[in-house]
């Protein structure tokens, strides 16, 4: 099936907002999508924090990348309705016979049905799109396209408060924080003697870390730099000629994200 689905329940989300005797079924039939959640977390500074943190498309996350001027892998992205009504205009302006696609609310909080981000050939999308329409939906759905590129590790990067620096690699195609990951390929940079800490041996995988790392937002040089909070999502692609090369596609700074754990790594370089 192409769904992921979560459950919507129409009566019970507006019997929610009706709270000490005052009906706000109005405010939640102008933003049904998203008044639930923003509800629920309006006075908890914390929830609010873990809100903002999560709330964000694809699109968002690859449009921060892009503005941080980090590499990525080249994408485009429209609402379903722009890209229904020229789907190649949109696909020109990346390469490839087949892309990956997300197709997911313009507000990520909605809780509607999406379908699962994948692989297809432009008319497999055409046909997916037509079913996340605003007129089928009654929300509004935004799709990206990006060129396919052979991915070899899926990683973070976390960069705290006061500067420490933690990754997680894997090589077994999902994000290494999913339940499951047994090869998890760990590093650490210790600020104090501006050395990086690994878990692993692979010479390969370290130089492509080092160079993702180095490319991360930072003023000043050699041992005099100082890198700016935030959390990094990323790939390693493999190249034709088969080198790695990073290429980002989220970034964060709530700090719901930076969390940097105390881990004794013994491998150092």
């Amino acid at each position: 099936m192409l769904l992921d689905t979560v459950g919507t329940n129409r009566n019970t989300e507006v019997s929610a907002v009706i709270d000490n005797g005052v009906d706000d079924r109005a405010t939640c039939e102008k933003d049904r999508a998203t008044g639930w959640i923003h509800k629920l977390t309006a006075n908890n500074p914390e929830l609010s924090e873990v809100r903002d943190a999560l709330v964000g498309s694809r699109a968002d996350m690859m449009d921060r990348v892009k503005g941080l001027n980090l590499p990525h892998i080249p994408y485009t992205h429209a609402s379903v309705e722009d890209f229904l009504d020229n789907p190649a205009a949109l696909a020109e302006q990346i390469r490839g016979e087949s892309y990956f696609y997300t197709i997911q609310p313009s507000n990520y909080a909605a809780r509607v049905e999406s379908p699962s981000p994948g692989v297809a050939t432009l008319d497999h999308i055409v046909e997916i799109a037509q079913y996340f329409t605003k007129k089928a939906t009654g929300t509004e759905f935004r799709l990206v396209l990006s060129e396919v590129r052979d991915i070899a590790y899926l990683g973070n990067i976390v960069v705290d408060e006061a500067g420490h620096i933690y990754g997680e690699f894997t090589d077994e195609g999902i994000p290494p924080t999913r339940s499951g990951v047994e090869r998890v390929s760990v590093f650490q940079k210790d600020n104090t003697l501006d050395t990086f800490h690994y878990n692993f041996e692979d010479r390969e995988l370290r130089a492509a870390i080092y160079k993702s790392v180095s490319l991360l937002p930072h003023r000043g040089t050699g041992r005099e730099r100082v890198w700016d909070k935030g959390y990094y999502e990323l790939n390693l692609v493999r190249s034709p000629a088969g080198t790695l090369s990073p290429a980002f596609y989220d970034f964060r700074t709530s700090n719901a994200f930076l969390f940097v754990p105390g881990v004794a790594l013994g491998v150092v370089e």
